[in-house]
């Protein structure tokens, strides 16, 4: 995991009670709830009010860049009739920096993050979610809740507009070569609507990603997925994305193989040369030992620098998404050092014995 500073360890912890409600509803939207102590808030608004339709888009295209999660969320409302002093609830999930906007009919309305003694447990994700058809845990840290008021709902058709940035997870454990990416987004924080009619679904991830989600999506293109339902489907949505691994894989074989080919044919072609100058020349066996002995040397550096190149190939095939404990504590493995130059020129010795026994042969003929 990155290490973060502590200023902004600092910022984190002064959001953390205010940010995973955010990005857990798609009619995200909830009424105020009973408070600690269970005290009437009277009627529920939001009984009075139909959902025509939600469109609901969550971008995670530029994930692999650095860039947080787009969250857009545009619903069509209808009021029957005039309404005053609405409060309502957004909810959020690992909102990012209190980055957030609402809009009533293309007017900004000025929401404010929130905190609650008491959370419903529906506005809740999940603690695990579904991967390839297992199970994995999904952790998140920080809790966020976006109240906004209207000051009056009038008769009619409204259509209200929340868009926000949010992190999303990380899963990674021992034998994955790449990390999985998974969010959360709460579609049924409340049942309270008197209606809800149509849900239309769009999420974009990066090109040619694999995706994991509980909700039947449609493929539309190499990096779009889509869904329509006549209600909310699920309590919540889930997605879990990953770069596929196996294109990495095969180009690390490739390299490895390629590179430790090429090499090994130079080592022994190099070699060859000494030990023939040598004999051609009748020189002592002096020359050819202190050839090993830097052949060695040299291949032992090589072995390390292919080792850690590869890593970084690795990440680079995997748009820095490769699971970070591959690359764990590998950088104590220079202590091993002697011990690698020493199997290597073992290795190197027999090597030479054999090209020597080799050329002497071929000399007599």
């Amino acid at each position: 995991m990155n290490n973060i500073t502590i200023k902004t360890f600092v910022q984190l912890l002064i959001i953390a009670s205010i940010t995973i409600f955010y990005s857990a509803s798609s009619a995200n939207i909830a009424d105020t709830p009973s408070p600690r102590h269970g005290n009437l808030t009277g009627d529920s608004y939001l009984k009075n009010l139909t959902i025509l339709r939600e469109d609901l888009t969550i971008n995670l295209s530029k994930i692999h860049e650095g860039e947080p999660v787009k969250v857009w969320a545009r619903y069509v409302i209808n009021c029957p009739k005039l309404l005053r002093n609405v409060d309502l609830f957004f909810v959020a999930n690992n909102l990012t920096e209190s980055r957030y906007r609402v809009d009533l009919d293309g007017n900004f309305l000025n929401g404010h993050l929130t905190e609650l003694d008491t959370i419903p447990s529906n506005w809740l994700p999940p603690d695990s979610i579904i991967w390839l058809g297992r199970s994995i845990p999904y952790k998140y840290r920080h809790r966020g809740l976006i109240s906004f008021q209207f000051d009056s709902l009038t008769e009619g058709e409204h259509i209200l507009t929340v868009e926000y940035d949010a992190d999303a997870s990380e899963w990674f454990e021992e034998g994955d070569l790449a990390m999985v990416r998974t969010f959360v987004y709460i579609l049924k924080p409340t049942d309270n609507w008197k209606d809800f009619e149509k849900f239309h679904l769009v999420i974009f991830t990066p090109q040619n990603w694999e995706l994991s989600s509980n909700l039947s999506l449609k493929s539309k293109t190499s990096n779009a997925w889509s869904g329509d339902w006549n209600q909310l489907p699920d309590q919540y949505l889930t997605i879990a994305i990953r770069k596929p691994p196996d294109k990495a894989r095969i180009f690390s074989i490739l390299f490895l193989a390629g590179t430790w080919c090429g090499f090994i044919l130079f080592i022994i072609y190099w070699m060859q040369r000494v030990i023939k100058f040598r004999i051609h020349n009748n020189k002592g066996r002096i020359i050819q030992i202190l050839n090993s002995i830097a052949v060695s040397l040299l291949v032992t550096i090589f072995f390390f620098f292919i080792y850690f190149k590869n890593q970084d190939l690795m990440a680079w095939w995997l748009d820095d998404q490769l699971n970070p404990l591959i690359t764990y504590g590998t950088g104590y493995y220079i202590m091993t050092f002697p011990i690698v130059w020493i199997v290597a020129a073992i290795i190197v010795f027999f090597i030479d014995y054999a090209l020597t026994a080799r050329v002497k042969r071929r000399v007599k003929h």
